[in-house]
């Protein structure tokens, strides 16, 4: 393995006549993720041996930041025993260098724990704090205070001792614990009410919820559930089959990998699902702006067709041309000038009009350059007469697909249109069709 993977170390336990008494492995999934999570440590032995030594399988279990089970190591050791446990933990610490002993906050483990000479022997009983499990203090079937009391004694005992560990205050541990000691009093078996005062109250501190809650760090942690759940994923993907320990070794080093993989995949996963959801929200919000900003243009056109369509326009006799509401709630007389030539586009200027192709004294008659507007894209020119020839002053002509006639009256009313909704202090009336141009104007801007 090591020669296949750089990232992979292991360690061998000798006894002093150099019998081999247990094997510690880890690969840098395991190595990266004990730097990360490994202030708090779910320490148990599976009970069930699945190997022909009958060696017990030793979990170090961790959880991640969501909450699930990773691994700093395996392990396989010849039996259970406080001494087994530090073996496995200093291994742990000679492969991933990165993480120090001192910065073990809790380990989490059975009854074994109880006396707390684990965090003696680490060397770390001033930064570490050791938490018991409940369910083997309370379990009928491994719990240590049912083997303690008798299962008799404990079924009258149980609602009691049971509150003293998921006490939410210490005002209900202390009544729980009155509770208890009320029913031992007149018991004739006395070494009952000392192991209580002994191994019970006095212990509180590693079991009690409402001195755990009150830990930085805890994890919000009742029991060593993660390192049983190891047990069980053991036992659902390898089998329960008794075999080898080198084949049991291979079956879980396998185990790891699928488990790496289903991680992976699953991180792979969350981060295409988080970027789908990013680009749904950036997608739909674009959307809805277009739309909003669609409908408002939409508006502003409608509402310039609605005040174009009650313009009248006549031209008089004496060349003026008038402009008014057809209710008749507004006029504009425009007077003839003698500067009018017979270019059909024109504009006001000085309160004279005169053609809007005269360029330094020259018209160019039908050349006339339709204006743009706030709806319009591009100028468009109408088709020169016969008899002038094109030049470098006289562009040719783009087609607009309409005919002489139809080109000729749609400049005079885009000309006329411009007239219409300049500024004249003498037409109040016509204002509105001047803000709506402005509107549109700014659109068009945009």
């Amino acid at each position: 393995m090591v020669k296949c993977d750089p990232t992979f170390d292991y360690r061998i336990g000798r006894s002093a006549d150099g019998t081999v008494t247990g094997f510690v492995w880890q690969t840098g999934v395991m190595r990266r993720d004990f730097e990360l999570y490994g202030d708090v440590l779910f320490v148990d032995c599976m009970g069930k041996s699945i190997n022909t030594k009958g060696w017990p399988i030793n979990t170090i279990a961790m959880l991640d930041g969501e909450k699930k089970v990773c691994l700093p190591c395996e392990a396989l050791i010849i039996n259970e025993t406080i001494d087994g446990y530090v073996w496995v933990i200093n291994c742990i610490l000679s492969m991933a260098p990165e993480r120090k002993c001192r910065d073990i906050k809790f380990l989490v483990g059975d009854g074994i724990f109880a006396a707390e000479t684990i965090l003696t022997k680490l060397g770390i009983e001033g930064t570490c704090r050791v938490l018991l499990d409940h369910h083997h203090l309370l379990s009928l079937e491994i719990g240590s205070w049912p083997k303690a009391f008798g299962l008799n004694l404990f079924s009258l005992l149980k609602e009691d001792l049971t509150l003293m560990v998921k006490s939410p205050s210490a005002t209900a541990y202390e009544q729980a614990l009155e509770g208890v000691r009320s029913k031992l009093h007149n018991h004739p078996d006395q070494k009952h009410a000392q192991y209580l005062e002994t191994h019970i109250h006095s212990k509180r501190h590693l079991f009690a919820n409402h001195i755990v809650q009150s830990l930085p760090g805890h994890l919000n942690i009742q029991g060593n559930a993660p390192a049983e759940a190891n047990h069980a994923s053991i036992v659902a993907r390898v089998g329960s089959l008794v075999m080898e320990p080198v084949l049991l070794l291979e079956s879980l080093m396998e185990q790891h990998l699928s488990i790496c993989s289903e991680r992976n995949h699953c991180i792979s996963l969350r981060h295409m699902q988080c970027q789908a959801l990013a680009v749904q929200s950036t997608d739909r919000s674009t959307i809805e702006a277009l739309k909003g900003l669609s409908s408002w243009g939409f508006k502003l056109y409608e509402k310039a067709i609605r005040h174009s369509q009650k313009l009248h326009h006549r031209k008089n006799l004496d060349g003026s041309h008038q402009f008014d509401y057809i209710d008749g709630s507004s006029t504009l007389t425009i007077e003839a000038s003698t500067d009018v030539c017979s270019c059909p586009v024109w504009v006001a200027t000085g309160g004279t009009t005169q053609c809007s192709q005269l360029q330094g004294g020259f018209c160019k008659e039908k050349w006339a350059v339709r204006w743009r507007t706030a709806l319009g894209k591009s100028p468009r020119i109408s088709e020169p007469s016969a008899e002038e020839p094109l030049g470098p002053d006289h562009p040719p002509e783009e087609d607009n697909g309409m005919s002489p006639e139809e080109d000729d009256d749609a400049s005079t009313n885009m000309s006329l249109r411009q007239q219409l909704l300049s500024k004249d202090q003498n037409h109040p009336g016509l204002t509105e069709v001047e803000d709506t141009e402005a509107e549109m104007r700014e659109l068009w801007i945009r």
